[in-house]
């Protein structure tokens, strides 16, 4: 009976126990900005930003002359007798302005990247989102009781 008790009451602390998991992170799973100095992390976040606003533009470029030319493709006299809405006809100007659309939130970032870098050595801190609002995390054990 001693056993049963002591067993039913681990189990039920056990169940009713919660604590706040803590990560033990890897070397390799750092950013790959961590480990560099300012100077080195300014230069390695403008690189960045200039890779990606290229690539910003280029999808632009790409993707209006999607929309151009699958416009001028409805409009040619080879396909006057296939309805508008057909996908032969719509495929190419959707996917271009899919392509222009996502190019802005691509340049987008890259301004981003350019103002966290000129952050870094201006001795700010580089954090994302409003600096009041930074969570914090204390390693913590807790026991609930269900009260019903």
């Amino acid at each position: 009976m001693k056993y049963l008790f002591l067993f039913l009451s681990i189990c039920l602390i056990s169940f009713s126990a919660s604590a706040q998991k803590s990560k033990k992170e890897d070397k390799s799973k750092k950013s790959k900005y961590e480990n560099l100095s300012p100077q080195a992390r300014y230069d390695a976040y403008l690189q960045s930003s200039n890779n990606q606003k290229l690539l910003g533009w280029f999808a632009l470029g790409v993707g209006g002359s999607m929309i151009i030319g699958g416009t001028a493709k409805m409009l040619s006299s080879g396909f006057k007798d296939i309805p508008k809405t057909n996908i032969r006809l719509i495929w190419l100007p959707t996917v271009g302005t899919l392509a222009c659309v996502g190019s802005y939130f691509i340049v987008k970032n890259a301004k981003e990247k350019r103002k966290r870098a000129s952050m870094l050595l201006q001795q700010e801190s580089a954090h994302i989102g409003h600096p009041q609002h930074i969570p914090l995390s204390y390693p913590t054990v807790g026991i609930r009781f269900p009260i019903d």
